[in-house]
């Protein structure tokens, strides 16, 4: 994209400024005016604005020289760079157009922007300079020296892009009672919706990262104050009436929590003011718009848009006399209109422009006659930006549903997102009983998921009563666009309206017309009158291009599904066809080498699945410590026989995939499905080619193939044994750390040292940060120093490496000062592979008298998979855990097992530990070398995630500690599941869709388990695939209502149970009937019978759901034959006792004979289940335990 011209001319006067002394505060930004970089240079938009005492003008800014942008105010100086290099930015002079002015705080504020061309990849910081100096009237710093000062980069952020500056602004001065302690929350945005944004308090030091003071003569202006940096909120208390407090911040923003230093920094100045209450009733004026704090709307160039700032007074005799505002160019305000009792309102109205493109914030505090300021609100225009709009809801209104609905959606003219404040709901409300039945907060439920252009809404219950009227509302920003700020949707009321359908008429297929009264209350009847005459879908606004509706990703989850016929497959003499799971495309030919590249850089898989259902011509990647797995489905489409033979062939594709791989003669490659043990194939990329050849046609061959990528597990790097997270450290002994000895490798036996560089790290825990220059992080032996984080030894000479490539380090002793915590870092490097990198952290307590050290380690290491600094733990696991003594531990007396849980300062990157002194039922062994506490303390407790473990071997003299820290991995979340269709018999193919899932350690696979109110829960089908396929059987009687859930894993197991709404299964008489005849007649058409022809396909799944399905039936068919058998006595037995043999010998014989047959079904299909059993794949085991559960149930 090219600017042929820029130029904006603002028609503005200078006026003369009698002195400078009264600066009032301000703030510069700046945003890409393109973030896609082009060429070499980048255009970016600085944005400047200050506030002054408006009574120094003379003129006074006023509504006239507002409307006429002239004339100018502002001070002598410029904005100006800070360093000699950088020419390229121009200076900008101080001298703005007036926007907003007040009378009563004796403000006035200015504001100019411009578009500069930038070098791409330069960093610099601009200030005001000058001779500008504070208000004389402060609590500190008085008359001090004005610094403003703003960095500003056009280096491209990692994810390619040009960064812009986070966006402040607020009203200049802010009135607060004294001796009152107040939290003030400044409204921060981002143009980049993904970046962290932390606040901090403007520095005289030069190594922050501007390299200038940023806050001149005024520092530490509100004395007493503490600042939360995450969500720059301030807590205060101002002590003197009368008087100003400085509030000088820098506003941050950072790629991602890891990253160190910052992308931008942004000024922003404004002052608070203290004041005694006036009279008895000090309550403040309050605004009460219906858009919250902070809250974004959508606004066009060229387009009027008008907003209404509506406040209340609570004191008699008060009324509001001002509206103080901060405001961008060209906004206009009308007079102070009183609406109602105690109910004041001014109309703002705005044209943005095109130079305004981006965030524009609006601020305003309501001003009563005895001089009390109202809490600040503001609102975020996004100028040039489109909020979505709710174009259909599902059902579509007004319309009956049933009272076990429980699925809504709502269609929207573009991709919609969570709103990120709390307190955006969707009201269902009771038109009948005037009540709200569900408040649902968009920000965090689960039951709203956003996909795409879709807002799904699925309730876990029915609240519905049959006949009574509904109808929805929702708050403004329920859609929310994906810009920084989630541009909000406005409130409607009664778009979305439904009936409940009585019980009764749960059959009828289609919906009933709206009946012609409705019980409706008399008091809603006059608000809903609107509505039902309304068009069922309302007029999309003028500035909104209107969008064809979009059809939801998976609609049959919107409504109820009737009854679906059985489907008639058509069968053809046609060789067998390989498909994968699920079935998808005939097979690929093989990818040639270049293509081979870039798949593998495509459409790489980051799950760290133990078995993967891999799909054909697509290249997966696992780690060297995972087994692989590779199931296939065969469908046969032709009715002769079932007969194949199968065989794999694995080739490596180094160069061109035609070098046979040898595989061990343990690991079969004759059987449709391929279990691979983790460690068998070497690093590198295979072709996985399956052949199956029909017997009676040996010329009829299919060939299906899969790639997949082998690659280097991940090390886990430890600086002492067992991976310790905290040990005590005697400080007049030498502390070895030794991470070429310690580490892991999964894929080897042994840790190979030399195949790795190491770089070592130290910080003071608690104290500082560890120590870098210019971005880059010091080792613990580089000589140079950071002036705002101390290195851990003052002399390096005191560390010892033990090789050339410093596979350990020896800090020698009294290095360490005492009774300080440090927190050491390795960085290892792999030669071979650069990329290829891991970082393990160790806490070390210095105490004076230790002769021994204790380590703690995990007593099943798979089950603490290690994370960076911590262990990761799943709530429903138990942890076990060992200690040992390293050294001479003759004098021990006793040993003492503490728990702590973690409270994290994200900011200092520090953890605060507190002792978990409940009395406690999960700890076992608290007082030997062994500790477990049990899954109970996680489950307990699940607001807490970080756990502390902590051994304590107590000696005659003194006393040592160590400790393992945990984080708790946290399940799956936001996502949702459904089933499609809701009936059908046990040969119908139900689908199982699941959508949204999130997990930061990715999804591993999917499991579905089904039970009824009789009976346990069994497993029927699992996949790694999000959607797949299942068959249900009919566990109670001939038709079963199903509960189903799915439980979805991540790649450490951690699970999330999802339930599904209930399935109606019926059992298919004929087909089971064909069966028993076909085997009872050794009939040659039994190939075409559809169970056999699902078992001959060897699937693992559908074999499983097989079995499980006609074993139900069976166990059904034992009892009723049993039943009829004793029947048949006992009616003997009372009416003919003399003639007992002869009258029920052949009755009973011939259901003994059908008893048998059954069992003989059963046997052969017991066959079919064990003879996929391969004890060696965790998948098998699943199935296998499956078929073992259920033919225990219908052979006794």
């Amino acid at each position: 994209m090219t600017i042929d011209h820029l130029l904006f001319v603002y028609l503005c006067i200078a006026v003369s400024i009698i002195h400078t002394s009264h600066f009032r505060g301000g703030t510069i930004t700046w945003r890409a005016y393109n973030k896609t970089p082009s060429g070499s240079t980048a255009f970016i938009i600085v944005r400047e604005q200050w506030s002054w005492r408006n009574s120094y003008f003379a003129p006074g800014c006023n509504a006239a020289t507002i409307a006429a942008k002239s004339p100018m105010i502002g001070s002598s100086g410029n904005l100006a760079c800070v360093i000699s290099s950088c020419g390229y930015f121009p200076n900008m002079s101080l001298w703005t157009c007036c926007t907003d002015f007040s009378a009563l705080a004796d403000i006035s504020t200015g504001e100019d922007s411009r578009i500069l061309s930038i070098p791409l990849n330069v960093s610099f910081s601009i200030a005001q300079t000058g001779s500008n100096t504070w208000s004389p009237n402060l609590v500190s710093g008085s008359t001090g020296a004005v610094n403003v000062v703003s960095r500003i980069s056009t280096v491209l952020r990692p994810d390619g892009y040009i960064n812009s500056s986070p966006v402040t602004t607020v009203i200049p001065v802010i009135y607060k009672i004294i001796n009152v302690q107040h939290v003030y929350v400044v409204p921060v945005v981002d143009y980049d919706l993904t970046d962290l944004i932390r606040c901090r308090w403007a520095t005289s030091s030069l190594t922050n990262i501007n390299g200038f003071s940023e806050c001149g003569g005024v520092c530490n202006g509100v004395p007493g104050a503490s600042l939360i940096e995450n969500n720059c909120t301030i807590i205060f208390n101002l002590t003197m009436a009368n008087t100003y407090a400085a509030v000088l911040l820098q506003v941050e923003d950072y790629f991602d929590s890891l990253s160190t230093v910052p992308m931008s920094s942004t000024p922003l100045q404004f002052l608070f003011y203290g004041y005694s209450p006036s009279s008895n009733c000090t309550s403040p004026p309050v605004i009460i718009n219906g858009r919250p704090d902070r809250s974004c709307i959508s606004a066009l160039i060229g387009v009027s848009l008008t907003v209404n700032v509506t406040a209340q007074v609570s004191c008699p005799g008060k009324s509001i006399v001002e509206f103080f505002t901060s405001s961008p160019v060209g906004l206009q305000k009308s007079s102070i209109l009183n609406v109602a009792i105690n109910v004041y309102q001014i109309n703002v109205n705005w044209i943005p422009t095109s130079n305004q493109s981006g965030p524009q914030v609006f601020c305003a505090s309501a001003i009563d006659n005895t001089n009390v300021f109202s809490n600040q609100w503001c609102i975020t225009f996004l100028v040039d930006s489109v909020a979505p709009v709710i174009i259909r809801p599902t059902p579509t209104p007004p319309v009956f549903i049933f009272r076990d609905q429980t699925l809504f959606s709502l269609q929207t003219t573009q991709k919609s997102y969570r709103p990120r404040r709390s307190g955006v709901n969707i009201y269902f409300n009771d038109a009948n009983t005037s009540t709200i039945v569900r408040t649902i907060d968009c920000s965090r439920a689960p039951e709203v998921i956003y996909e795409n252009t879709t807002i799904f809404i699925n309730f876990t219950a029915s609240p519905w009563i049959s006949g009574h009227l509904y109808y929805v509302t929702m708050d403004s920003g329920v859609a929310s666009g994906e810009d920084f700020c989630v541009r909000s949707l406005i409130q409607y009321f009664g778009h979305f309206m439904f009936w409940i359908q009585p019980r009764q008429l749960r059959q009828v297929p289609q919906a009933l017309p709206a009946p012609r009264h409705l019980p409706v209350p008399p008091r809603l009847h006059q608000r809903l009158l609107p509505v039902l005459r309304a068009p069922r879908h309302p007029p999309v606004p003028q500035q909104v291009p209107h969008h064809p509706p979009v059809a939801p990703r998976h609609p049959q989850v919107l409504q109820q599904v009737p009854h679906h016929p059985p489907v008639v497959l058509h069968h053809h003499l046609v060789p067998p066809q390989v498909l994968p799971r699920p079935p998808v495309a005939p097979r690929h030919p093989p990818v040639p080498p270049q293509v081979l590249h870039h798949l593998l850089a495509v459409l790489r898989v980051p799950q760290r699945a133990k078995q993967q259902l891999l799909r054909v011509a697509s290249c997966h990647v696992l780690f060297h410590d995972e087994s692989l797995y590779v199931d296939s489905l065969i469908e046969f489409a032709c009715n002769s026989s079932l007969s194949i033979t199968a065989q794999w062939t694995i080739t490596s594709c180094s160069l061109n995939c035609t070098n046979p791989i040898q595989l061990d003669s343990s690991i079969e490659t004759t059987l449709t499905d391929l279990h691979i043990p983790e460690r068998t194939l070497p690093y590198g990329t295979y072709e996985l080619k399956l052949i199956i050849t029909t017997l009676n046609f040996s010329s009829v061959t299919m060939i299906s193939s899969v790639y997949v990528r082998m690659i280097q597990s991940e090390i886990e790097a430890n600086l002492i044994e067992y991976g310790t997270s905290m040990i005590t450290h005697a400080r007049g002994e030498n502390l070895e750390l030794n991470p070429g000895r310690f580490s892991v490798n999964p894929d080897e036996n042994t840790f190979n040292f030399t195949d790795w560089t190491y770089e070592y790290y130290c910080r003071i825990y608690g104290f500082s940060d560890f120590p870098s220059l210019n971005g880059s992080l010091l080792t613990i032996d580089d000589m140079r120093n950071d002036v705002s984080n101390a290195s851990c030894l003052a002399n390096r000479g005191n560390l010892l490496f033990n090789d050339s490539i410093k596979s350990s380090i020896v800090i020698r002793s009294n290095s360490l000062e005492l009774n300080q915590t440090y927190q050491f870092m390795i960085r290892m490097r792999n030669h071979q592979n650069p990329s290829l990198q891991t970082t393990g952290y160790l806490l070390v307590t210095v105490d004076d008298t230790r002769p021994y050290t204790v380590l703690i380690g995990c007593v099943i290491r798979t089950i603490c998979s290690r994370e960076v600094e911590f262990q990761l733990v799943n709530p429903t696991t138990q942890v076990a855990l060992f200690s040992v003594c390293n050294g001479n531990c003759m004098t021990l007396q006793q040993i003492t097992w503490n728990v702590y849980y973690g409270e994290r300062n994200s900011s200092s990157n520090v953890t605060q530990w507190i002792l978990f002194n409940e009395t406690s039922v999960w700890f076992f062994g608290q007082n030997t070398s062994n500790f477990t506490a049990t899954n109970g303390l996680f489950l307990t407790h699940p607001q807490v995630a970080l756990w502390r473990f902590e051994t304590v071997y107590s000696s005659v003299n003194d006393t040592t500690s160590s400790s393992l820290i945990f984080r708790i991995n946290q399940p799956p979340d936001n996502g949702f599941c459904s089933i499609d269709p809701l009936n059908g018999t046990i040969n119908s193919i139900f689908t199982v869709s699941c959508s949204q899932w999130f997990d930061s350690d990715d999804i591993r696979d999917y499991a579905l388990y089904v039970w009824t109110n009789n009976s346990e829960k069994i497993i029927v089908a699992f996949s790694s695939d999000s959607i797949f396929q299942v068959r249900l059987p009919a566990i109670d009687n001939q038709t079963s209502i199903l509960r189903l859930s799915v439980h979805i894993r991540d790649r450490f197991y951690c699970t999330t149970e999802y339930f599904l709404t209930e399935v109606q299964v019926r059992t298919d008489s004929m087909v089971i009937s064909n069966l028993i005849s076909q085997l009872q007649n050794s009939s040659t058409e039994i190939t075409t019978n559809p169970i056999v022809r699902l078992l001959a396909s060897e699937n693992q799944n559908i074999v499983g759901q097989v079995i499980i399905s006609l074993s139900q039936d069976f166990n059904k068919v034992n009892k009723d034959l049993i039943g009829n058998v004793f029947s048949i006595k006992n009616n003997v037995c009372s009416t003919f006792p003399t003639n007992l043999t002869s009258l029920t010998g052949a009755s009973i014989g011939t259901l003994l004979r059908q008893q048998h047959l059954v069992l003989k079904i059963e046997q052969q299909l017991a066959a079919s289940a064990l003879s996929l059993i391969d004890i060696t794949n965790t998948n098998t085991k699943s199935t296998a335990n499956v078929v073992a559960e259920n033919r225990f149930m219908f052979l006794q």
